[in-house]
């Protein structure tokens, strides 16, 4: 009887210790947040988009008929923003395959010792979902999913604070870079086209005039930038082809700010480290072209 008893204990922990830690995301920017801070951990991290699906079509791709996301079945957690952006359904498709998975809202501390998040709102009254691309909210986002995760994984505790911690310095140390040259810079402002933006041109303390990105083209916008006193436009997608050329005739400069509404693509694969790369190349594009 005790060699049986023996035999059972053996077979459950056995289970347990080849059990995989997997924690599921859906778009770019959470898929590599949660990367950065599993580095060095027993923790997968896991998408079921490769890097064609956007953010605005994730929920689309995911009430597919075909879309399979049976790797629930074995993961303990899902990491989403829903609380803040209702299209983030990957939680509900998630429970549907295993009860008992948790979820972990970067935009929401439950811990009311956690400082809340900063939210903007759109002209229309909606709150503007892209939370991450300010660098305050980015600080506060990754200490709420890594306080989760040390509580589902304990035994990563170290490795998740020690990925926290390099996380926020490598990213105010971009941060502070980029204050040093805008301080070289004279008059820091931008009109913008779009009010995605606000979190990051906000955070960067930049003087912002929105304008409707459809009212913008080739025909009037010397004028605009005239009228404004404004030479950089900013916007998250690409105005036309002529729409800039006459920009940069009448001495304006044009910037896209990555708002990684589509994934940064590495293998056809997201970039686990897009989330700091497009934070990087944001700051470095837009101060160069307010430099000019």
């Amino acid at each position: 009887m005790k060699k049986i008893l023996l035999f059972v204990l053996m077979l459950v922990l056995g289970s347990f210790s080849f059990a995989e830690n997997v924690v599921i995301t859906s778009i770019q920017p959470l898929y590599s947040l949660t990367s950065y801070l599993t580095k060095g951990t027993d923790i997968k991290v896991y998408t079921p988009f490769g890097s064609d699906i956007s953010m605005t079509m994730s929920k689309e791709s995911i009430r597919e008929e075909g879309f399979n996301l049976a790797v629930a079945k074995k993961a303990q957690a899902v990491v989403d923003i829903a609380k803040i952006w209702p299209e983030d359904v990957i939680y509900g498709k998630a429970r549907m395959n295993k009860i008992n998975i948790v979820e972990i809202d970067a935009s929401h501390p439950y811990d009311e010792k956690m400082t809340t998040l900063f939210f903007s709102d759109y002209s229309n009254g909606k709150v503007n979902p892209y939370i991450w691309t300010g660098s305050k909210n980015l600080v506060r986002m990754v200490n709420i999913i890594g306080r989760d995760l040390i509580r589902l994984y304990p035994q990563n505790k170290a490795k998740i604070e020690k990925n926290i911690t390099k996380f926020t310095a490598d990213l105010l140390k971009i941060e502070n870079e980029a204050n040093e040259k805008l301080l070289a810079v004279g008059d820091a402002e931008v009109i913008s086209l779009s009010e995605n933006l606000q979190y990051f041109l906000n955070d960067m303390n930049i003087y912002t005039e929105y304008v409707d990105y459809d009212s913008v083209n080739a025909q009037n916008i010397a004028k605009l930038i005239k009228d404004k006193g404004i030479k950089v436009i900013v916007s998250d997608r690409w105005l036309k082809k002529d729409a800039i050329k006459a920009l940069k005739e009448a001495g304006g400069e044009f910037v896209v700010i990555n708002t990684l509404d589509i994934p940064m693509d590495k293998d056809g694969k997201m970039d686990p480290e897009a989330i700091l790369k497009a934070f990087k190349e944001n700051t470095d594009n837009l101060i160069e072209a307010l430099s000019k």
